[in-house]
């Protein structure tokens, strides 16, 4: 618990020091909602930006993390309690009634908030992203106290300004802070989407569209768990937020704000770059609405685009420097970064070679986007059966529901251009760049608004005798969305409410905690090991390889006789190997060899390997390296 008190102080200082940030750019916020919105993102933004300048002086310690918190909550704390004044009685001017509605949905929305704090609150486990990349990555930074290259590492070059947000929660906290950030920068959404339709609906467009929000699966299953996807969501949305601001209004100061959050966005995941492309198109097309001269409006787009893409540069400068390709390793054939064999998909046309890269239409290819583009949506909305469950592809039912009704009501200019919006997004995105609502989360987010604004207009116009219909639809779905909710957050309430410790509970549940609780107890500071058929190594303390078959690191077809593989090694400094016993199925479809029945690495473990622990699922063994011939000045890892 005293993780969420962490994360409560450093939303306070980052809503502080972002305010700081929004007057000094002298940006004027229409309500108290949306001034409180863009100070907590530019907030965020700036602790990302500053661990980030931290790493990159190699100045990245714990001291430091904690004078960074100090130096941003002392720079704001005059905004800080400003703001809190003007929020102070804020919420009395809602006319909410204790039995209206609204009043209901909102409290659903709290019950399902409680269910996603419990299993935010648990010891990082389970799935097998954030514990190989999301938050491994930021812990090894720490423990080398600067951003370094780990080119076995998935994601070691990606853009990462979320991964400097967790960076900041494990080096104050541990993994655990970084993961409860990760579900509080998904929950903000719901005060982002109250102060967007704040300013273009109102409050009962915002309750439909922050409950249908809260109980899309893809939220309810990501949010309380260490990916980043909620966070690049939470700098997303305000882009597009602030974007619009700016092409339906005058205030020029509004391109700022939105080209610094999009640059935020931009260094959080590739997939939001195109948000720069569509924000010159929306700043075009309302400049050239307003009459403005072809000059202006073209300085105005530069203006955005500049700053957008200035902010996030950083880390595709890293990534030429590192690598060679600034975006390594995506279209590392077009760049001829550092080698990486993982092929990667656009859509339904799967690159197998680096020629391949040409588009050729044909019929098939038109009737499969044409079907994807009308049905996705629907096949998005249901869970399947339990043993298929797909959650970073399901959307729940309430966008297949209402979203057809905007063919009635979408009548209003704002509800066209979110729409609009949201279509072209959609159709270039999300089905043609990544196929998965998981990388997108943000739109759906919009795509709730408009959801919720037809759910209004039904109860209020003249569908309003289906009120009863409709009031129980959403009751129903509403209550089967919290049992789920329940259904994955009861093993935590289980656990918050027993005695159990942390490390009694990690070494039942996370399979390989206890190999790296002997790594950790046994091996020198200075041991590195190399994991074969493990990508999951945040709880490694040790310096550790991927043999990950993409990463080209060790490649087992060009080192296949004992003598070229144990020379490698050699190379690599390699010093104990930490191995899976038994690999399932679709990690020997990657290329991983299962290892104890393959003949090449049975015998190199007899010649060159030493056991030194095995439990039920994985061996730790020391590495025994013959006497160096022609290597002598390859430094050898002491044991």
């Amino acid at each position: 618990m005293v993780e969420l008190i962490y994360c409560l102080v450093l939303a306070a200082v980052a809503v502080g020091f972002g305010n700081r940030i929004l007057r000094y750019i002298s940006h004027n916020c229409e309500s108290v909602a949306e001034e409180l919105s863009f100070s907590l993102g530019l907030g965020i933004g700036a602790f990302a930006l500053g661990v980030m300048v931290l790493g990159l002086m190699h100045l990245l310690y714990e001291a430091s993390l904690y004078l960074l918190v100090l130096a941003f909550g002392f720079a704001g704390r005059k905004e800080l309690i400003g703001l809190a004044a003007r929020l102070r009685g804020r919420g009395s001017d809602l006319p909410l009634g204790r039995r209206s509605l609204y009043s209901v949905l909102l409290a659903l929305v709290g019950v399902g908030l409680l269910l996603g704090l419990a299993r935010a609150l648990m010891p990082v486990h389970g799935p097998v992203d954030p514990l190989a990349y999301h938050l491994a990555l930021p812990k090894i930074y720490l423990s080398k106290h600067a951003l370094t290259f780990e080119p076995t590492v998935t994601g070691a070059l990606y853009p990462s300004n979320v991964g400097m947000v967790f960076a900041l929660g494990i080096g104050l906290r541990g993994a655990e802070l970084a993961q409860i950030l990760h579900y509080f920068m998904g929950m903000a959404m719901l005060l982002f989407i109250a102060g967007f339709c704040r300013r273009y609906f109102d409050y009962r467009v915002g309750a439909w569209a922050m409950l249908f929000f809260f109980f899309t699966p893809v939220l309810v299953y990501f949010a309380p768990l260490g990916y980043i996807d909620a966070g690049v969501c939470f700098f997303q949305f305000l882009a597009v937020w602030a974007l619009f601001n700016a092409a339906t209004g005058e205030d020029r100061r509004s391109v700022i704000l939105a080209a610094i959050l999009a640059g935020l966005a931009i260094g959080s995941k590739h997939t939001a770059l195109p948000t720069v492309a569509v924000g010159v198109i929306l700043l075009a097309i309302g400049g050239l609405r307003r009459r403005e001269a072809w000059g202006e409006v073209a300085g105005i787009c530069l203006l955005y685009g500049g700053i957008a893409l200035a902010l996030a540069s950083p880390w595709y400068i890293r990534g030429y420097l590192e690598a060679g390709n600034p975006f390594w390793p995506l279209g590392n054939a077009y760049f001829d970064g550092v080698p990486y064999r993982g092929t990667f998909s656009t859509g339904s046309a799967r690159t197998v070679e680096p020629a391949a890269a040409t588009f050729l239409p044909s019929l098939e290819r038109l009737k499969s986007l044409l079907y994807w583009s009308a049905t996705s949506l629907w096949h998005w909305s249901w869970v399947g059966e339990p043993p298929s469950w797909d959650w970073q592809r399901t959307i729940g039912v309430y966008h297949v529901l209402f979203l057809p009704g905007l063919l009635i009501y979408a009548r209003r200019r704002q509800v066209v251009m979110l729409a609009a919006f949201c279509l072209v997004y959609y159709l270039i995105v999300v089905l043609r760049i990544d196929g998965n609502p998981r990388y997108s989360m943000f739109l759906f987010a919009l795509l709730s608004v408009l959801s919720g604004y037809v759910a209004e207009q039904m109860i209020r116009g003249s569908l309003r005798r289906l009120r009863p219909v409709l009031l129980a639809g959403v009751a129903v779905t509403a209550l089967g969305n919290l049992s789920l909710s329940y259904m994955l957050a009861s093993r935590s309430i289980d656990y918050l409410l027993s005695d159990s410790s942390r490390e009694r509970f990690l070494m039942q549940s996370e399979a390989n905690y206890r190999v790296f609780r002997q790594v950790n107890a046994q091996l020198p500071e200075n041991a590195r090991v190399l994991l074969q058929g493990i990508v999951k190594g945040y709880y490694c303390d040790r310096d550790y390889l991927w043999d990950h078959p993409h990463q080209m690191v060790i490649n087992y077809r060009q080192y296949n006789t004992a003598p070229a593989l144990i020379a490698r090694m050699r190379e690599l400094e390699i010093s104990h190997v930490v191995r899976m016993i038994n690999l399932p199925g679709i990690r020997l479809k990657l290329g991983y060899p299962q290892y104890f029945a393959d003949p090449f690495h049975e015998a190199f473990r007899k010649k060159y390997m030493r056991l030194i622990y095995r439990d039920e699922d994985y061996v730790l063994f020391e590495v025994k390296y013959p006497a160096a011939t022609g290597n002598e000045g390859v430094h050898e890892p002491q044991a």
